[in-house]
């Protein structure tokens, strides 16, 4: 059998043709620098095939494809544009809903001395566009109930400026109880928040400035 230094070399039918086997290590030559084992128990051999043979399998580092951009981009676009019409629809009122009754507000002694507990944080006003290609705007905060009763129902007033002119309010309910709002009560020391979107726009407003505040609260009947 013909050697290379001082190992003997033992042919075997299904070696394959350039490789050998020493029968105390099994590591490729061209194992990692750790010395990690391969899964063959072959060592190559320049004296026995001078051109090393190509690597049956080879470690490919996976990379994503230009389709899955081209399909998450116009995905995340379309959602940020479908996601507030449909709560937008979800928040109109449904002819089953009753009228709500015992809303505290403005005037009321119980309104006056809770209103201190009870504010809005973090608001937010942004615009937007409906289907229909109508102006809409999204009117969102965080309630939050300092106070020691829990509340159900929540108004909040929308008010429409240009420049310091006031150019029209409406109330909008954010906390309402029942199975079509689900909002359930803020307790006691709790926050909630809410997003309340709005079509029906002054004509006369010019997008320049909106605010929101508590206009009306109801208490859980202890």
């Amino acid at each position: 059998s013909p050697t290379t230094s001082d190992t003997e070399i033992t042919h075997n039918p299904h070696q394959p043709e350039g490789w050998w086997r020493d029968s105390a290590d099994f590591f490729v030559a061209n194992s990692t620098p750790s010395g990690s084992p391969q899964t063959s128990p072959y060592l190559w051999n320049e004296a026995l095939s001078p051109q090393r043979p190509a690597i049956m399998f080879e470690a490919k580092v996976a990379g994503r494809s230009s389709h899955f951009w081209k399909f998450i981009i116009p995905s995340a676009a379309l959602l940020a544009v479908v996601l507030p019409i449909v709560v937008f629809l979800l928040q109109q009122r449904g002819p089953d809903q009753a009228p709500l009754t015992g809303i505290l507000r403005k005037g009321d002694p119980d309104y006056q001395w809770y209103q201190k507990y009870i504010r809005l944080k973090e608001p937010q006003v942004k615009m937007t566009s409906s289907f229909s290609g109508n102006r809409l705007v999204l009117f969102s905060a965080i309630i939050g109930n300092r106070g020691e009763r829990k509340v159900d129902v929540v108004e909040v007033e929308l008010s429409f400026f240009n420049y310091d002119d006031l150019v029209s309010t409406t109330v909008k309910t954010a906390i309402r109880p029942g199975p079509a709002s689900r909002t359930p009560p803020v307790e006691s020391f709790e926050e909630r928040g809410f997003t309340l979107y709005l079509e029906d726009l002054p004509e006369e407003w010019l997008a320049l400035h909106a605010e929101m505040a508590i206009h009306g609260i109801r208490f859980v009947e202890r």
